[in-house]
């Protein structure tokens, strides 16, 4: 190997526009820089013990610098791109083995085979995501090593673990983006309300949905959907119940519509053991009127001014139950200062799941003046071990007179 292609492997030179997609892929990860994870690390212990080796690490060669996601035997958090033998085990799809590296041309001047920690054995196995190689999971010794067939074999098994784990950070990550996109876009400021909305998967998905529109008759339209279960097959239930509330919602009857989704559903609902609460509601802005069917979801309160409320009654059956039942429309009245509060049960559960929990999360949404601070704010202290449903909250106040 010459001079030049010495220097192009140390360095990792490469075609910039490739090396600009990789490093999109990487960041599109959102992995650098997060802590460490068990999942990763008893990889890396796993692979001191098979290979009796001293250091392990998964690392990642960002652009100018090598970070390791998980590390044993090694203090380093991070080098410079230039000095890790990992940067040069990205630029091919194989196993890099260094078997002496105070002998190697490449590596004998590298100030960690000169220094701490010593390395003079190395070998890694590129990790990929997308077809870019991103980075490599390795082990070192300061004792020269050689690298059997059955070894190298194992190793590369013990790397395609790890890229199955970042493919699924990879993948949860285009889902959340997918069920963000899923939710309503901000609605023109609606002279005399307030209106404000948040939804928090316990997973990177969930299967609650919100939605708001102004409709052709110039009122407004809230619904909140709850489907059973958590994480990506109630998302898919989810997304199939968005798309049918969306057809149906120029239908005149709220009942109607929702026995169509129901009778629309069914099959689905059938054939994957699901149900789904929901609640949709119509708010004439001109007086204040509203008109609702609660198909079971039971979460939806209005508070008055003076910070008495009522809980809205008029209930029907969880849609996928029985497809033949009907919902009635209920009927109540915002007056000036009234705050209609909509919230799936994970709030409720997250919150203590009893009547105090109730009186809590109405007592919060009451005092903040902002209705948005004020939804925000059942989940400003919330830990991620207390969100373990997904949580889905839409308020509509109409304001008081000044």
């Amino acid at each position: 190997m010459d001079h030049i292609e010495l220097e192009k492997r140390r360095f990792g030179i490469s075609d910039q526009n490739a090396e600009e997609v990789r490093l999109r892929v990487l960041n599109d990860l959102h992995v650098l820089d997060s802590p460490a994870e068990d999942r990763f690390d008893r990889l890396t212990m796993l692979c001191q013990m098979l290979f009796d080796v001293p250091i392990a690490a998964i690392s990642l060669i960002d652009r100018d610098r090598q970070w390791f996601k998980s590390k044993q035997g090694i203090d380093l958090d991070e080098t410079l791109r230039k000095d890790a033998f990992c940067n040069v085990t990205i630029q091919s799809p194989n196993v890099f083995v260094v078997e002496s590296a105070s002998t190697d041309p490449l590596f004998a001047d590298n100030p960690y085979v000169l220094g701490a920690p010593q390395i003079e054995f190395y070998a890694g196995y590129p990790l990929e995501v997308q077809g870019q190689r991103l980075g490599a999971l390795c082990i070192m010794d300061s004792e020269a090593h050689a690298f059997t067939p059955e070894q190298k074999e194992t190793l590369r098994d013990l790397a395609h673990w790890v890229q199955t784990e970042l493919q699924r950070d990879e993948e949860r990550e285009r889902a959340t983006e997918v069920h963000r996109a899923m939710m309503p876009e901000p609605l023109d400021a609606i002279e005399g309300y307030q209106l404000a909305g948040l939804c928090k998967p316990s997973h990177a998905v969930g299967g609650d949905y919100y939605n708001w529109r102004r409709n052709e008759a110039g009122q407004l339209e809230i619904v909140l959907a709850d489907v059973m279960g958590k994480g990506v097959g109630a998302a898919v239930i989810m997304a199939t119940v968005r798309a049918a509330v969306m057809t149906v919602a120029r239908r005149e009857s709220i009942a109607d519509s929702i026995a169509d989704i129901a009778h629309a559903l069914d099959a689905d609902f059938v054939s994957t053991g699901s149900y789904v609460t929901l609640f949709k509601a119509r708010v004439s802005t001109d007086s204040g009127e509203v008109s609702y069917v609660d198909a079971g979801l039971g979460m939806a309160t209005i508070t008055r001014a003076d910070g008495t409320f009522s809980r809205l009654e008029t209930r029907g059956l969880p849609l996928g139950v029985d497809v033949a039942a009907t919902w009635p429309v209920g009927h109540a009245t915002l007056e000036p200062g009234d705050t209609l509060l909509v919230a799936s049960d994970g709030l409720w559960a997250m919150m203590g799941g009893d009547v105090a929990a109730r009186d809590e999360i109405i007592r919060r949404v009451h005092a903040h003046a902002d209705l948005n601070e004020g939804i925000h704010s059942l989940l400003a202290e919330a830990t991620v071990d207390q969100v373990r449903d997904d949580i889905t909250i839409v308020a509509v106040r109409r304001n008081a007179i000044p």
